[in-house]
């Protein structure tokens, strides 16, 4: 019953924070799923599925925005190195996985909490390809496919909201559809990861509704910076507790 609750209350945070900046739900999700499931690419499956949904939607609602010339670069690019990197889970035990995923954790919480407005890179289709490399390797491994996106959208795209967050959903929704096929194919996704995916749903719906209500109200730096802090922390715990 706990582990239910939790799942809920991890999906409804989780898309409370991707709803109003676009990304940040497997970031959440990934640093309490593993002790969920104990197993990181269990974690990443299920993780991935609520990607898969909250992009959906979230598509949808900005379908009007899309430019989908800039989404299919980056995605070709998450379907190569995407593939590559799920074949090379099953040669790294669940210790190995759990110190990779404190790694990824701790970078990504230190860039955006750092170095994101430091950092700029020219939308470039060599950076298109680059970008949507490094969203496959991370978003095969553990689901967190978002960082490197993010990035590249925010250059390519400036001064549009909306535009922003229907690219980027976009993009996700191809690339969730797309790893999840994968996954399913390779025995990574079955009826347990659906089970708890189904579960988390009422959590999603719930941060869905209220993530729609804060998108124009609540400061949205504030709150990423609080979510970088916390992922931080937990990238730590992965590396010395395991």
């Amino acid at each position: 019953m706990m582990t239910a609750l939790l799942f809920i209350v991890m999906a409804m945070l989780g898309t409370i924070v991707q709803t109003v900046s676009g990304f940040g739900f497997a970031i959440i999700a990934m640093m309490v799923f593993p002790f969920l499931t104990g197993n990181v690419t269990t974690a990443a499956s299920i993780a991935g599925l609520f990607a898969l949904t909250n992009a959906s939607m979230n598509a949808y609602t900005y379908r009007e925005h899309i430019e989908w010339r800039i989404v299919l670069l980056p995605f070709a690019a998450y379907m190569v190195f995407g593939t590559i990197a799920l074949e090379c889970i099953g040669k790294m035990s669940n210790e190995w996985m759990m110190r990779l995923l404190g790694v990824a954790l701790i970078c990504a919480g230190l860039y955006f909490f750092f170095f994101q407005s430091r950092i700029k890179i020219k939308p470039t289709k060599k950076n298109a390809f680059l970008a949507g490399s490094i969203s496959g390797v991370l978003g095969s491994l553990f689901a967190i496919a978002g960082p490197p996106m993010a990035l590249y959208y925010t250059m390519l795209i400036e001064n549009n909201k909306y535009k922003y967050l229907g690219c980027i959903n976009a993009y996700f929704l191809l690339t969730n559809t797309y790893i999840s096929i994968l996954r399913a194919c390779n025995g990574f996704l079955g009826l347990v990861e659906i089970k708890c995916w189904l579960v988390g749903l009422i959590g999603l719906v719930l941060g869905r509704v209220i993530g729609g209500k804060l998108l124009d109200k609540v400061d949205g730096v504030f709150i990423k910076k609080i979510v970088y802090a916390v992922t931080i922390m937990s990238g730590i715990y992965y590396i010395i507790f395991k």
